[in-house]
């Protein structure tokens, strides 16, 4: 019941930040290192989550956000998968400074060519929402410490491909 909740409240989110009509092209490789950039941030916030074990910064849900634009850009769906990704590493941000005292790491911030991949705002407001009915259960909590897999050079479209554009 409460993946379903939220599941819900991920396509309610989706829908108020990427109702936004994009008409440009992504490259497939920016993406391809966008999303392998956030998996690493991820898996480097949990290094301060699981010794303060304050779950409410959002990374249960960043971690499904992530799994979700991974499988948005294997679907060949690029801008979608970097917002999600983008929404993912936010999280993760949000999860970090709820358990540590340090700064965010300068490395781990927006390069100039990452901005201009991102076509969605995201406000304080919108992640609140998203994790505000944030439950975590002893298996996800197991999960945690699970790397999310990064995508391969497989999963790169051929370069004679027709690539999706938003």
């Amino acid at each position: 019941m409460k993946k379903l909740l939220l599941s819900t409240l991920i396509v309610i989110f989706e829908l108020a930040c990427f109702g936004q009509n994009v008409t440009h092209a992504i490259n497939p490789k920016a993406a391809y290192k966008f999303l392998n950039r956030t998996n690493k941030i991820i898996f480097l916030s949990l290094k301060e989550v699981q010794p303060i074990q304050v779950y409410t910064g959002g990374y249960a849900t960043g971690k499904e956000m992530q799994k979700k634009a991974i499988k948005e850009f294997k679907n060949r769906k690029y801008q979608k998968a970097v917002n999600d990704s983008y929404v993912a590493r936010r999280l993760a941000f949000r999860a970090y400074k709820a358990n540590s005292k340090k700064p965010i790491p300068e490395n781990w911030k927006l390069t100039p060519k990452e901005q201009l991949l991102i076509t969605v705002k995201v406000t304080p407001q919108m992640l609140n929402k998203l994790i505000k009915h944030e439950y975590i259960s002893r298996e996800q909590r197991q999960d945690f410490n699970v790397k999310i897999d990064d995508l391969n050079e497989e999963d790169l479209p051929a370069e004679e491909e027709e690539i999706e554009v938003d």
